[in-house]
């Protein structure tokens, strides 16, 4: 079986078991909440930038800081991961050693903004003009799809994976270059990484990759019941006991209206 080193995305949660995969905080340079020794803030890094990029901060420093001891590498998150056995990624792999694990396509919405939405079409299509037809037949003209590989998430070889970041964040970067910097919630600030949800679906469009696509496994599960054990007995969210399962659990926070 091939060496396989997977990392998960993390802003302060515990992250869920995944293959043994490695947690790294990402935007560390953006806050001081932590539970894991790998931050983004070091080396050849763009942590400052998380609140556009989101977890695609991390996914830049595995590209620009790690040596792999192998040749298979996936990103996946705190809460939500790929579901597929080491054993199912090596022999996918070793049978497609240009190939991709990725989520089950799923409908995605359109870009909050027509002008962000527009420019990084632009951009798309002068620097990578090959993508430009698939660019148009995966997504409508405000970037929604209902076919698209989801959440930033993957598994593949070190040769595609090193491949793909440059083509990612070439074109993040110029976006980000053109658009700047934006007044908005921190929720839509994350432009680039909103975006860049829907580059590896024109990647692997373009360059006629082979795709096996996994469910997702992730917590919401889990979210769903804390909510409703949270509402049902006042547990305040500025109490030990909140704070408690919100870092152990992870995202209590955003994935819920919970207003005590």
């Amino acid at each position: 079986m091939q060496n396989i080193l997977l990392y998960q995305s993390t802003f302060g949660f515990k992250c869920m078991k995944c293959n043994n995969a490695i947690p790294i905080e990402v935007g560390a340079a953006c806050r001081s909440n932590f539970i894991y020794d790998i931050k983004d803030n070091v080396d050849d890094n763009i942590s400052s930038q998380n609140p556009y990029f989101g977890e695609l901060t991390g996914l830049y420093w595995i590209w620009k800081n790690v040596k792999l001891n192998g040749n298979i590498i996936g990103f996946c998150h705190y809460n939500k991961v790929l579901r597929i056995s080491d054993r199912g990624i090596s022999e996918f792999l070793t049978e497609n050693p240009d190939g991709w694990i990725v989520a089950k396509p799923e409908k995605i919405p359109h870009h909050s903004r027509s002008e962000e939405w527009t420019t990084f079409c632009d951009v798309i299509k002068d620097l990578y003009p090959e993508c430009a037809p698939y660019l148009n037949k995966c997504f409508d003209n405000l970037g929604g799809s209902n076919e698209c590989y989801i959440a930033n998430m993957f598994i593949t070889t070190k040769q595609q994976f090193d491949s793909y970041c440059k083509f990612a964040f070439d074109v993040l970067f110029e976006t980000r270059n053109r658009i700047g910097d934006v007044a908005s919630d921190k929720y839509n600030k994350r432009y680039c990484a909103f975006l860049g949800e829907r580059l590896l679906t024109i990647y692997l469009a373009t360059y006629n990759l082979e795709v096996h696509p996994v469910p997702i496994y992730h917590n919401k599960e889990v979210f769903l019941i804390l909510r409703q054990l949270l509402k049902k007995t006042g547990i305040k969210k500025d109490g030990r006991i909140y704070k408690w399962l919100d870092r152990h659990f992870g995202g209590l926070t955003s994935m819920s209206s919970y207003k005590k």
